[in-house]
Protein backbone atom coordinates (compact mmCIF):
# COMPACT_ATOMS: atom_id res chain seq x y z
CA UNK A 1 0.00 0.00 0.00
CA UNK A 2 1.20 3.42 -1.26
CA UNK A 3 1.24 6.37 1.38
CA UNK A 4 -1.54 8.63 0.43
CA UNK A 5 -2.98 11.70 2.54
CA UNK A 6 -6.34 10.16 3.17
CA UNK A 7 -3.88 7.80 5.31
CA UNK A 8 -3.76 10.83 8.32
CA UNK A 9 -6.46 11.48 10.09
CA UNK A 10 -7.40 14.17 13.35
CA UNK A 11 -9.10 11.71 15.05
CA UNK A 12 -10.92 14.48 17.49
CA UNK A 13 -12.31 16.81 14.47
CA UNK A 14 -13.35 13.35 12.57
CA UNK A 15 -15.57 11.79 15.79
CA UNK A 16 -16.55 15.64 16.39
CA UNK A 17 -18.03 16.45 12.99
CA UNK A 18 -19.18 12.43 12.48
CA UNK A 19 -23.27 12.81 11.76
CA UNK A 20 -24.24 9.04 11.83
CA UNK A 21 -23.21 5.94 13.98
CA UNK A 22 -20.66 3.16 12.47
CA UNK A 23 -17.59 3.51 10.15
CA UNK A 24 -16.44 7.33 9.97
CA UNK A 25 -13.58 6.51 8.32
CA UNK A 26 -11.52 3.52 6.64
CA UNK A 27 -8.76 2.60 4.89
CA UNK A 28 -8.83 -0.57 3.55
CA UNK A 29 -5.99 -3.05 1.23
CA UNK A 30 -4.57 -6.02 0.86
CA UNK A 31 -2.57 -6.31 4.23
CA UNK A 32 -4.83 -3.91 6.09
CA UNK A 33 -8.19 -3.01 6.93
CA UNK A 34 -9.14 -0.05 9.39
CA UNK A 35 -12.38 1.45 10.35
CA UNK A 36 -12.68 4.48 12.45
CA UNK A 37 -15.87 3.74 14.10
CA UNK A 38 -18.35 6.16 16.08
CA UNK A 39 -20.99 4.89 18.29
CA UNK A 40 -23.47 7.20 20.23
CA UNK A 41 -24.43 6.26 24.00
CA UNK A 42 -26.44 3.15 23.90
CA UNK A 43 -25.53 2.39 20.03
CA UNK A 44 -24.08 -1.31 20.00
CA UNK A 45 -22.52 -3.30 17.02
CA UNK A 46 -24.08 -6.90 16.48
CA UNK A 47 -22.64 -10.21 17.83
CA UNK A 48 -20.40 -11.09 15.08
CA UNK A 49 -17.52 -13.39 13.65
CA UNK A 50 -15.06 -12.42 11.87
CA UNK A 51 -12.83 -15.34 11.03
CA UNK A 52 -10.70 -13.89 7.90
CA UNK A 53 -9.55 -10.43 10.31
CA UNK A 54 -7.86 -10.18 13.37
CA UNK A 55 -9.59 -7.33 14.70
CA UNK A 56 -7.75 -4.24 17.26
CA UNK A 57 -10.33 -1.99 19.25
CA UNK A 58 -8.69 0.98 20.46
CA UNK A 59 -11.34 3.09 22.54
CA UNK A 60 -10.29 6.74 21.73
CA UNK A 61 -13.62 8.21 24.26
CA UNK A 62 -16.52 7.06 26.25
CA UNK A 63 -17.47 3.70 27.94
CA UNK A 64 -18.45 0.27 26.96
CA UNK A 65 -18.77 -3.25 27.05
CA UNK A 66 -16.84 -5.65 24.70
CA UNK A 67 -18.15 -9.48 24.83
CA UNK A 68 -15.90 -12.58 23.34
CA UNK A 69 -16.15 -16.21 23.66
CA UNK A 70 -19.31 -14.88 26.50
CA UNK A 71 -16.27 -13.06 28.74
CA UNK A 72 -17.29 -9.05 28.91
CA UNK A 73 -14.70 -6.76 28.84
CA UNK A 74 -14.98 -3.48 30.24
CA UNK A 75 -13.97 -0.53 27.47
CA UNK A 76 -12.84 3.04 28.25
CA UNK A 77 -10.69 5.64 26.86
CA UNK A 78 -6.96 4.37 26.03
CA UNK A 79 -8.22 0.80 26.68
CA UNK A 80 -6.58 -1.78 23.49
CA UNK A 81 -8.13 -5.22 22.56
CA UNK A 82 -6.80 -7.29 20.01
CA UNK A 83 -9.49 -10.30 19.78
CA UNK A 84 -8.04 -12.86 17.26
Amino acid sequence: MAFSPEHVIDIAEAVRSARHDGAIWRVNSEQMNVNLMRLRTGATIPEHVNAELDVLLAVYEGEGELIVNGEAIALGPGVAVVVP
